[in-house]
């Protein structure tokens, strides 16, 4: 789908995506593709398929439309969001955004940098990590952009920005042993709204754009194996539509961003046997981790899939 000259928009459009992985195929729905296996009709063509409505599926969309591509975004549920939509929108960014110097604040790409490797755990992914903290000003930027507004105030509560406050230590940056990596530095940035709704307000500002782009918007469609050739070149996608299959023809590519598994319990149990024991689910009931099962019946590698994000009531 891009040349050499667009890599820089796919690398912003990966690290947006901040995809988590874990699967088996066949669970949750999705079935393990069939290389060769072809319908006999496309009932839909577009140059795009998007997979998900949430942060990372919003900002594939934006990116293939703003480079010329016919573009079609589906998602399983009635509306559109995702978790993003239910999140406090918090955007992990440093190394220099264009708030941070705006409020004084002193970072830099070798201080995130270290600070992210340094608490990762075993064997964290250097090159990734490197990637994202040197584009990371540029994602901030591209963020406004598109849209989503900032408000120039930094939190001085220790946990969570209060109204009006879109900069704040969402990390563990202060504490021992991370203030040992690198000089600390606030890096959450959180979109201006009520309270910790900047969730909703980022995903009105990148669905808005999404639309005023053209983008073709479905819902209700709930996504079931991608369409192989034989040669291994992914041709579109088999989905369900009110229970009846369909076949949705993608001329230059699939992105798969419909979210992570914490309501697939039968996932979570797999691959991560510690959460589920003493966990509740909370978070979008569209993470099923069809998306992820699906990648993994093309043939696709998952990483991490042990991981996952806890909040504890206080």
């Amino acid at each position: 789908m891009a040349s050499p000259a667009d890599h820089a928009g796919l690398k912003r459009r990966q690290l947006l995506a901040g995809l988590g992985v874990a699967s088996a195929a066949g669970l949750a729905g999705a079935v393990r593709a069939q290389p060769g296996a072809q319908p006999g009709a496309w009932d839909m063509t577009t140059d795009v398929l998007v997979v998900g409505s949430g942060a990372a599926g919003a900002s594939a969309a934006i990116e293939a439309g703003q480079a010329g591509a016919a573009v079609l975004l589906i998602e399983s549920l009635p509306r559109f969001g995702g978790s993003s939509a239910m999140s406090a929108g918090v955007v992990y960014a440093g190394g220099g955004t264009a708030l941070q110097r705006a409020l004084g604040v002193r970072d830099s790409v070798e201080a995130m940098s270290a600070f992210i490797a340094g608490m990762s755990g075993p064997q964290p992914p250097l090159e990734k990590i490197q990637l994202y903290c040197e584009q990371s000003p540029a994602h901030f930027d591209w963020l406004v952009e598109q849209g989503v507004r900032y408000g120039e105030k930094l939190a001085t509560a220790m946990s969570v920005p209060l109204d009006g406050e879109s900069l704040y230590f969402s990390g563990a940056e202060r504490a021992w042993p991370a203030r040992e990596l690198a000089a600390p530095a606030p890096r959450g940035h959180v979109p201006l709204g009520p309270g910790m709704t900047g969730g909703r307000a980022l995903m009105e500002a990148l669905l808005a754009r999404v639309r005023a782009l053209g983008v073709s918007m479905l819902s209700g469609i709930e996504a079931r194996r991608l369409v192989v050739a034989r040669d291994g070149r992914i041709l579109g996608m088999e989905v369900s539509v009110n229970g009846e299959r369909k076949n949705i023809r993608a001329r230059r590519g699939v992105v798969l961003a419909s979210g992570g598994f914490i309501h697939n319990r039968e996932m979570v149990r797999l691959y991560a046997p510690q959460l589920y024991e003493c966990s509740v689910p909370w978070g979008n009931i569209g993470d099923q981790g069809v998306g992820i099962n699906i990648g993994i019946g093309a043939g696709a590698a998952a990483l991490r899939m042990h991981q996952g994000f806890a909040i504890v009531p206080l």
